[in-house]
């Protein structure tokens, strides 16, 4: 399991896991989106990434109340070589992005992980916005492992 995966299962339990079809299922079909894979009531949408290849976003109906969308880097640094700009860069994005938050975590191998991640009220969430935020998010992913990339830390 992941560490995105990990911390949605521990704030909601199995994120979406009631059965039936999901309100992010119904708006990935309006959009003509396939679901690429489904992991405990995660659902993961593949996006082409000029850095990467495949982007992976996933989502998740939280409680039926939140639907969360996120993202992360493929930089894997250990703890220890992560440069003071790195941290200092994603506090600065997290204050001029219009949604969602980087977040820095150490797993239990030392390694740092960088997730973008974002929770909105499913409340009048329609497609075109889903659409708005899925992508969006794994642009502003594709930036920072373009920067990331740059400075040979992927």
């Amino acid at each position: 399991m992941s560490l995105l995966e990990g911390a949605v299962r521990k704030l909601f339990g199995a994120a979406g896991g009631g059965g039936g079809t999901s309100r992010v299922e119904l708006m990935c079909r309006q959009l003509g989106w396939s679901i690429a894979d489904r992991k405990r009531g995660l659902l993961v949408l593949n996006f082409n990434d000029s850095v990467v290849g495949v982007r992976p976003v996933f989502t998740a109906n939280c409680d039926g109340d939140l639907v969360w969308v996120s993202t992360h880097s493929h930089s894997v640094i250990p703890a220890r070589r992560v440069p003071p700009e790195v941290p200092s860069y994603l506090l600065r994005r997290n204050a001029e992005i219009k949604f969602g938050a980087w977040q820095a975590s150490v797993n239990d191998r030392g390694t740092t992980l960088f997730a973008l991640s974002y929770f909105v009220h499913a409340d009048g969430l329609l497609a075109e916005r889903f659409k708005f935020l899925c992508e969006t998010i794994a642009v502003e992913a594709n930036s920072f492992d373009q920067l990331m990339h740059k400075a040979g830390l992927l």
